[in-house]
């Protein structure tokens, strides 16, 4: 298996009855550190040190609801008004996103309607722009910053 890409970030760490632990800077509290989760914790300090992205308008794991059915994304990042400007959505790093894991988000995007996609599994990452008047996306080959993504979404 590869090794996750995002830099260690130095997460902070506890062990409990075996288990990891990181203590999640969005949700103010150590959550168990699974092989996604990890990447999720990374992803989230990758988007606030490089990116730029406030801390407070990140959201993680949230309810929505997608075509009827209850679903939980796993990361959403917001404009300054409140709305969604990025969703996420990670898998460990030995889950290859294949084509279910974009249709997986695409689902998700029709609740949510933001203009900037993300699936990642800390090893590779894609990240596209949505066009909704066509229905298309476009793939990015650089990660604009939070202010260019506010600028251009």
């Amino acid at each position: 298996m590869e090794k996750i890409r995002f830099p260690d970030y130095s997460l902070q760490k506890q062990y409990k009855n075996g288990r990891i632990y990181g203590f999640d800077i969005v949700r103010k509290k150590f959550v168990l550190l699974t092989p996604e989760e990890e990447v999720r914790q990374r992803l989230v300090h990758f988007l606030i040190q490089e990116k730029g992205v406030p801390r407070g308008l990140i959201s993680l794991e949230k309810t929505i609801r997608v075509l009827g059915l209850t679903r939980r994304y796993d990361l959403v990042v917001h404009d300054r008004k409140g709305n969604p400007l990025l969703i996420a959505e990670c898998k460990a790093p030995g889950i290859v996103p294949d084509q279910s894991v974009f249709d997986q988000v695409a689902r998700y995007n029709t609740t949510c309607r933001v203009p900037y996609v993300l699936v990642t599994n800390g090893v590779v990452l894609y990240l596209c722009v949505v066009d909704f008047s066509d229905k298309s996306w476009r793939y990015l080959t650089e990660f604009p910053s939070y202010q260019e993504m506010t600028c251009s979404g």
